[in-house]
């Protein structure tokens, strides 16, 4: 949280006095993923969740993440 919106923010939302920011980051997808099930083996209640979402996205839209 930041007192300024970021000015690379996807989506910015203010609460308050604070700024949250959907920023984009860069970073070796295949790395992560390489960590990720060495964390979460294939079958575990993370892999199930999150696994596919890491490499193929979400139907979400930034203007979904408005609040």
């Amino acid at each position: 949280l930041a007192t300024t919106p970021h000015k690379e923010a996807l989506v910015n939302a203010r609460c308050g006095e604070l700024w949250a920011s959907l920023v984009p980051l860069d970073f070796d997808l295949t790395d992560w993923l390489t960590s990720f099930d060495r964390w979460w083996p294939s079958g575990t209640a993370a892999a199930i969740s999150y696994r596919d979402r890491l490499v193929n996205g979400t139907s979400l839209a930034p203007s979904d993440l408005l609040i």
